[in-house]
């Protein structure tokens, strides 16, 4: 089973509880680091065939080689709002001061990053960019009604999360046989040819008891054997007699 994401892939594989709760669980993780008791939470989850939709509010900015968290001013003040426990609205802030929210900002959603990271256990191998065509699930997280992030999240990390959580194949203890031993007890119909002959319409309405009809092969020449209905001979034969007395044929050579 590929890592990738494919079209017959059932939505619900990736949409289903087992998958929505190791989201959540990892974000109210890290909104309890930074936020306390305060209600942040996922609040909405939504996967989609492609990329994100192009939003302007904001730009998508990839973290932690997984995600892609959409930054806007508007988003990153209410962060750091809920992060600081104050309003920023009327402050008079210096260059430095700048600096600084902008970083704190910055390592808050690079931590949630980290963490969803840790939670879906995607392993090393490289992701596809979840704003790219592959497909993604798009997370969003607010408090209350007040928005604070958006993530997209491949959707191929999911299918590995699930893949993870699935018991190992059981496998037989015996080895497949091999194609010409599994059709050995394979039951086939023959049929023996003894030769053919050419009449016309006249000629076969004009057959009666005693008749004698000459076929084209003479009595040396014996039979052709094949699977029934099909125009392969496997086998030549003569034709016998058996104890119970029904015709018999005895096998003279194989054809090639």
């Amino acid at each position: 089973m590929s890592d990738r994401v494919r079209e017959w892939l059932p939505r619900q594989a990736v949409e289903g509880e087992a998958v929505r709760s190791k989201v959540r669980e990892a974000v109210a993780t890290w909104a309890r680091r930074w936020f306390g008791a305060r209600p942040v939470a996922v609040t909405s989850f939504v996967t989609l065939a492609g990329p994100p939709p192009p939003d302007i509010d904001g730009d998508w900015r990839r973290h932690a080689d997984l995600v892609a968290v959409k930054h806007s001013r508007v988003a990153n003040s209410r962060l750091l709002e809920r992060a600081l426990d104050l309003s920023l609205e009327g402050l008079v802030l210096s260059e430095i001061d700048r600096r600084v929210i902008a970083a704190l900002a910055q390592r808050v959603i690079e931590d949630l990053a980290a963490t969803l990271k840790a939670a879906l256990d995607v392993g090393t191998a490289a992701l596809p960019d979840p704003l790219g065509p592959f497909g993604c699930a798009l997370i969003g997280i607010a408090e209350g009604r007040d928005q604070l992030l958006t993530v997209a999240i491949p959707l191929e990390a999911l299918v590995r999360l699930r893949k993870a959580e699935l018991a190992p194949a059981s496998r037989s203890a015996n080895p497949l046989a091999g194609v010409s031993e599994a059709l050995q007890p394979t039951t086939v119909v023959l049929e023996a040819s003894l030769g053919k002959v050419k009449l016309s319409l006249a000629e076969l309405q004009g057959l009666s008891p005693g008749d004698i009809v000459v076929l084209d092969r003479v009595i040396e020449d014996g039979g052709e054997i094949s699977l029934i209905e099909s125009d392969v001979v496997f086998a030549r034969a003569t034709l016998s007699g058996s104890p119970n007395g029904h015709l018999a044929l005895t096998v003279q050579a194989h054809s090639n």
